[in-house]
């Protein structure tokens, strides 16, 4: 078995990956934060609110808080785009288990989003009328798969790690560890939920769910590895198992830039 994620992809060089026609789109985008100037890091802190602010001065390391700003002005940047809006101007409200959602605004309702930080990466995705999560995740040469597979994952799961050839165990590990965050941050369960509780099989990326829980249909997954090596996976849940379209390509640090000045 191979794993088929790999930089180079065709999602990356085409920029979008189909899983249906006449589909709903989500927005999917990344920034490796070595593009990150100082004068881009204070103009993408200016699109954040006091609360954002003060979150990202709480943190003790430097490459942290800058993954925090990066990450908070990108979806500011893509909300005010998908919903022609001052990027400053979003205001959010907790959501169910405490989710970040779009606080209610002049716009049409069922605006999303999720976002993730890595130090060396951030990533956001958003859409309309879906729930929605993403997780990025930076290649760790100290990861110990096998025993973390056996320790937080389903059997099945951890099956496809311990068949994994040697030199691609950790691969398989971060894209299932990447599936799996995504789908727990679109339920808005976060690690309340067990991570054995479901499984994913890759090469398309699909989910298993629980007995009882019926809406497997429903969910749509991206998994790939950028170019720079991180991982980055996106869950999406259509309310009626329609086709999703990802639109998914690097941010050019540019894009924040002009929209913050």
């Amino acid at each position: 078995m191979e794993l088929t994620v790999r930089p180079q992809s065709p999602l990356v060089e085409s920029g979008s990956f189909v899983t249906g026609a006449e589909a709903e789109v989500i927005h999917v985008r990344w920034l490796p934060m070595r593009e990150m100037t100082g004068p881009a890091m204070a103009r993408c802190l200016t699109l954040l609110d006091p609360d954002e602010r003060a979150r990202a001065g709480r943190f003790v390391f430097e490459e942290d808080r800058s993954a925090f700003i990066a990450a908070h002005a990108l979806a500011r940047v893509m909300l005010g785009a998908l919903g022609r809006r001052d990027p400053a101007s979003w205001r959010y409200v907790a959501g169910q288990h405490g989710k970040p959602e779009v606080a209610p605004w002049p716009g049409p309702a069922g605006l999303r989003f999720s976002l993730s930080h890595a130090r060396t990466c951030v990533a956001c995705v958003v859409g309309w009328n879906t729930d929605l999560g993403i997780d990025v995740e930076a290649e760790r040469p100290q990861l110990s798969p096998v025993d973390l597979a056996d320790r937080f994952f389903a059997p099945a799961e951890a099956a496809i790690i311990r068949a994994a050839p040697p030199l691609q165990t950790r691969a398989f590990f971060l894209a299932l560890w990447t599936l799996k965050e995504a789908f727990i941050k679109a339920t808005g369960e976060g690690l309340t939920r067990s991570l054995s509780s479901f499984s994913f099989s890759l090469s398309p990326p699909a989910i298993t769910l629980e007995a009882g829980e019926s809406d497997a249909p429903n969910w749509h997954f991206l998994q790939f590895r950028t170019e720079a090596n991180h991982f980055i996976a996106v869950a999406a849940r259509s309310p009626t198992a329609r086709a999703v379209r990802f639109d998914a390509r690097p941010a050019q640090p540019s894009e924040l830039a002009v929209l913050a000045e």
